[in-house]
Parts: C-alpha cells; sequence; structure tokens
C-alpha cells in the first residue's frame, strides 16, 4: 500500500474562497482535507481530471464535485501523481476526446459565420456565467501576479485615506447584494494606467492613486466602485474571455472539456486583460454603477462628472461612440446612467 501526499489549496465548488488542504493519494483512491483533518473531497483516482500543465500557473486537479485542488509544489505534485498512476487517467481522459476533436471542429466551422453573427455572444456568455467560481479566481490571480511590481506599484495614499476608501468601498459592496468574498479592494500606482480604476477576473478591483487625486468628491470614487463591481457581477471579464477564445467555446459545449477553456483563458493572460471591456459591458457597468449609487443615496451622476475631467484631452474623440470605439462616448453613458434614475 502506497501513500503519497501533497499541500496545496482547496476551492469549493461555485466558490472563489480557498482554505490550505492536503491530497493524500492511497493506491486507487484519494481524500482532501483541512489542517483540522475534516474531509473536503475523496473518490476513486479515476474520477479524477489533472489539468494540463500552463506556464506560470499552479498545478490543479478538478473534482467531481466541481470543487478544484491547486499546488505550487510541483515537484511532490509529479511525484505523487507520477507514482499512482492519475497521470496515466489523465492521457486516457484527452485521448478520447481527441479522437473525435477534428471532426467536431470541422463540423463546427461550418457554422461558425451564422452562429458568430446572430448567436455566439449569448451562448458563451451562458457557458461564461455556468463556470464556477473558481475559473475568475485562478484567471484573475495569475493576471494579477504577473502584473503586479510591473505595471502597478505600491499605493502612496496615506493609511487614512486607504481607510476612508475602504469605507466607501463597503458601503457600495453593501448595496450591490454581491457576496463579502466575491470581491476585495487594493491600492496601486501605476504610470501606464494613469487615473483608473481596474476589476480583475478574480473580483480583485484596483484603484490608482492617480483617480483618487483626480477626484473632487467622494460621490465620485464611489461611482467609479460601484462601475467597477458592476464589471465583478456581471462576470464582464471571464465572458470576454470566453467570447475571446472563440471556437474553443463551442468545442466546450459539445465534449465539455471545461479544463481546457480554463487553461486557454489563463494562457491568454494579461494580454486579455489589457484589452478594454467591450463599448457592451461599459454600458451595462454604467447601468449598474447607476443602479447601486441610487441604493447608497449617492448621486450617479458622479462618474460623469470625473470621467469628463479624465477626457478633458481627447475632446470630441470621447464624445460619440463608433464601431471603432471599445469604450461608448460620454453621451452614451450618460444616457445609461439617466435610466437607472
Amino acid at each position: 500500500m502506497t501513500e503519497n501526499t501533497v499541500s496545496g489549496r482547496y476551492f469549493p465548488p461555485g466558490s472563489s474562497r480557498y482554505s490550505l488542504a492536503v491530497l493524500t493519494v492511497k493506491d486507487t483512491g484519494f481524500n482532501v482535507q483541512d489542517p483540522d483533518g475534516a474531509v473536503l473531497e475523496y473518490g476513486p483516482l479515476r474520477s479524477l481530471e489533472l489539468a494540463a500543465d500552463v506556464a506560470g500557473l499552479p498545478d490543479r486537479i478538478m473534482f467531481p464535485s466541481g470543487g478544484m485542488f491547486e499546488t505550487d509544489d510541483a515537484e511532490t505534485f509529479q511525484r505523487v501523481f507520477g507514482q499512482s498512476g492519475a497521470g496515466l487517467i489523465k492521457s486516457r481522459w484527452q485521448g478520447n476526446i481527441s479522437k473525435t476533436r477534428w471532426a467536431v471542429i470541422f463540423l463546427l466551422s461550418l457554422a461558425v459565420p451564422p452562429i458568430a453573427w446572430f448567436g455566439y455572444p449569448i451562448m458563451a456568455d451562458s457557458i461564461a456565467r455556468s463556470l464556477p467560481q473558481s475559473v475568475d479566481s485562478v484567471i484573475g490571480g495569475s493576471v494579477l501576479e504577473q502584473m503586479d511590481g510591473t505595471v502597478f506599484e505600491e499605493t502612496s495614499l496615506s493609511e487614512a485615506r486607504q481607510v476612508e476608501i475602504r469605507s466607501l468601498f463597503e458601503e457600495v459592496r453593501a448595496a450591490s447584494g454581491i457576496e463579502e468574498d466575491r470581491t476585495r479592494l487594493l491600492f496601486r500606482s501605476s504610470k501606464a494606467f494613469g487615473a483608473n480604476a481596474l476589476a480583475f477576473p478574480d473580483g480583485t478591483v484596483l484603484i490608482l492613486d492617480d483617480l483618487v487625486s483626480l477626484s473632487e468628491h467622494d460621490d465620485e470614487i464611489a461611482a467609479v466602485l460601484a462601475h467597477e463591481i458592476a464589471h465583478v457581477l456581471e462576470r464582464h471579464a471571464i465572458r470576454r474571455i470566453t467570447r475571446a477564445l472563440g471556437i474553443s467555446v463551442l468545442v466546450t459545449v459539445v465534449l465539455g472539456d471545461t479544463s481546457s477553456l480554463l487553461e486557454e483563458a489563463a494562457a491568454l493572460g494579461v494580454g486579455l486583460f489589457e484589452l478594454s471591456y467591450s463599448r457592451e459591458f461599459e454600458l451595462e457597468a454604467d447601468r449598474v454603477a447607476g443602479e447601486i449609487m441610487i441604493r447608497t443615496g449617492r448621486d450617479p451622476d458622479r462618474l460623469i462628472d470625473l470621467l469628463r475631467r479624465i477626457s478633458e484631452g481627447c475632446g470630441d474623440a470621447c464624445e460619440e461612440s463608433s464601431i471603432f470605439s471599445t469604450h461608448p462616448g460620454m453621451r452614451d453613458r450618460m444616457e445609461a446612467l439617466d435610466h437607472a434614475h
């Protein structure tokens, strides 16, 4: 009887919040336990799905329950699953898919033009919304880790100012109805992004020093936070990534190969995140932000006040939307906010 263990993090089904855990492999079975010894997952090895290696990301295992285990200890992971034979399960699983993959892709390629024109965004969004929150967590954590210390630097805001903005964030978060563990606020500075705020796939909201400096009223900061939380609520990041993956999404629908979707999305990483949200998603976030601001009793039009100051340098180019712009014009954004009144 052989027994091997690897330490890592366990994500429950549908949650982005993890707990420390130990995965034990014994003969043909496995179990996952928390530090107190409570069993979180167990079953036969053949029920596991091992995610393919992606450079820079932890090794990951998907459970039938929808939960996920990940570890940064690549050496132990390889030793444990090399000895246990679970690697063979992974190879067989992928081999079965490969027999039909190209036939499916060929058939789908014939359908891509009409699907892309009429129904692809709806289909991709439906898939994105059905993916567990652990997917957002893995992708978001990877992107932020790659950008922190390079694109983003430490904040220079005082502790007192950070406390004030965190209070605003909590007020807006509560009004939005989003669960507390689905989002968090971090402060950074960035020469590349300037006066901005960003929402990562895992629910992390970054507010940058230049935007705080440019703000003239706390309602403006609250409106920006509401806008970013709206991106998290509507899962715009994972929906954008799912749309961008194109034909892979259609293969996922037919073959149920959700792990490959996760791996491809993670591999795209920073490149995708640096693209602007679509005009559709920005307008949706504006509308939802307006509704959130009204629930807090704050003025939703403060977002427009701040955006006007940010865009003063680009004149009429910022005023009108076009098929060539990724962000909607100011008039469109004002109308979206007016609909929430």
